[in-house]
This record gives C-alpha cells, structure tokens and sequence, in this order.
C-alpha cells in the first residue's frame, strides 16, 4: 500500500488534475510492504504504519520505515474545504541494504533518462521525510499546494564524519471545473491509507455526451520544482509549469492535455550525457484514460 505521506500522491491516479505527479514526488516512496492503523473524527484524520522495502524489489532489504499523516479540516461543507496536514517518515537501513537514490525524468514518466538524479548513494544509513500540505477548495475551484523535505543521514564508523544530504521540493496548483461541480472531499479512506483526499470531477447525467451533454471540462495550472543540491552535492534542480485542460465525456472517460515547460539544472550524475549548462525542455502529453 502506499505509505501515509503527500496529497497528491495519495490521491488516486484517476484523480489527479495533470497527467502526471509533479516533479517532487519524486521525494515520496513508492508503494511498500506493510501495516497500518487510522482513525477519523467529524473534520481530522490520523494514521500511522510500519513499513519495508516496495512490492517491486520483495518484502525486506530497504530497512524499515515508520510513517505517519494527520490532517484537520477547519472548514468542510460541501461547497467549501480547507485542509491542512503534516506527515512524516523514519527509514532506517542497514549496510546490506545497498545504494539509495533520488531522479525525477521530464514531467512525464513515459521519458525513463531522468534530467536530476542523485545518482546511487551507497552510505544512506537513515532517510527522514517530512511532508506539509495546504488545499482550499470554493465550489469549482481547487487550490492546493505541498512542500516536501528530506534528508539522508550517512553511516559513520570510528573515526568517521559524514555530512547529512538535505533536499527539498514542492509544488503549487490550481484548478477551474469550467461548467459542472467542483471536487469532493473524501475525509474517510477509500483505500489503504488514503484518507482527507480529492476526488475526481463528477460528470452529471444530463452533462453526458451518451445523453446529449456535451461533458465537462476543467482547467489546471501547477509550478513544481525539486532541488536535489546539498553541501557540495550535486544532484540538480528542475522547475516546472504545467498547463492543462480535462474533458470528461463520460463518469468513466476522461480525455487530458498537458503543455509542460521545465528549466533544468543538471546534476553530476547527469553530465554525461546532459552536459552541465542549464537548458530547457518543452513536453506535449496527453492521455485517454478509462477508470472506474
């Protein structure tokens, strides 16, 4: 399941606003192996769970990791939300737990060279994730926004001084439901941990295209940026501003364009092939998505 940790990562991939995540996800594991517990009241929720290694790589040889989120929401009525939230994650790592590393590719993960990357770092004895969240929703609108910070603490024997890496990166985003309802706010988990999400845009029956609607449609802006640099470390840095337009047809049918422009600083582990001047880069993608 996925770790108690990030909105936007919690939130179903059938509901986020853009194509893809924004480039700080790339601070968020990935899915794990793992327990957890939660609670909710009328406007907050708490969960917290033990986990090891992604269900990609087997149960163990990545440590394990302690997580936690708690949100509250001030006020939730069903044309107004405001919600805040604080998560954080503890992964401790042995030795043999091999290298460990940081990449975000360009704004669309259908690109497999990542533009920053820390490349491997064999010496992560310990990896803390912090994670604070901001959304405000008024009808059709949706203003939401994340900072996520992390740091690698190094392993030291006798004699031994290493310096911690620090990262860091966020985004904010906005979003315009042109001619329908705006998005609903699920306190109460629809899977694993993921509680106090969005959900997706609701198509109305009279709006369908199958009965004579012409569906509906939503505008979407998000600037991103990760920063993948720390005491002499070299990793690089991206920034992004993502422009993109939705229609749904249909409850099941969802249609997306994104315009993304990203400025990119390469890192050591990239100057290869990257060089090591700053450069642009301009993606077009779009995405026919069925989801139920």
């Amino acid at each position: 399941m996925k770790e108690p940790f990030s909105l936007e990562w919690l939130q179903s991939n059938n509901d986020t606003l853009f194509v893809e995540r924004s480039v700080a996800n790339a601070l968020v594991p990935e899915r794990r192996f793992g327990v957890a517990a939660g609670h909710h009241g009328q406007a907050w929720t708490a969960v917290a769970g033990l986990f090891g290694n992604a269900a990609s790589n087997g149960i163990d040889g990545d440590g394990v990791a302690v997580a936690a989120r708690a949100t509250v929401a001030p006020i939730m009525t069903a044309d107004e939300t405001l919600h805040l939230g604080l998560a954080g994650i503890v992964r401790n790592r042995s030795r043999s737990d091999g290298a460990f590393g940081f990449s975000s590719p360009a704004g669309a993960f259908l690109f497999e060279r990542p533009l920053v990357d820390t490349g491997d770092l064999p010496d992560a004895a310990s990896v803390s994730r912090l994670g604070a969240e901001f959304a405000y929703r008024r009808g059709p609108v949706l203003i939401q926004a994340e900072y996520i910070y992390a740091a690698l603490q190094p392993f030291r024997g006798p004699g031994q001084s290493g310096s911690a890496l620090d990262f860091q990166g966020g985004y904010v985003e906005a979003a315009l439901v042109l001619n329908g309802e705006g998005r609903a706010y699920a306190l109460t988990p629809q899977s694993g941990t993921t509680y106090a999400t969005f959900r997706g845009v609701a198509v109305p029956e009279a709006q369908r295209v199958s009965h004579g609607g012409i569906g509906v449609f939503e505008l979407a802006a998000r600037y991103s940026a990760i920063d993948l640099n720390a005491r002499g470390f070299r990793g690089g840095m991206e920034q992004d501003v993502t422009l993109g337009l939705s229609w749904y047809p249909e409850p099941n049918l969802r249609l997306i364009g994104n315009v993304i422009h990203g400025r990119v600083q390469p890192g050591e582990a990239q100057s290869a092939t990257l060089g090591t001047a700053p450069f642009s880069v301009d993606t077009v993608i779009a995405r026919l998505q069925i989801y139920w």
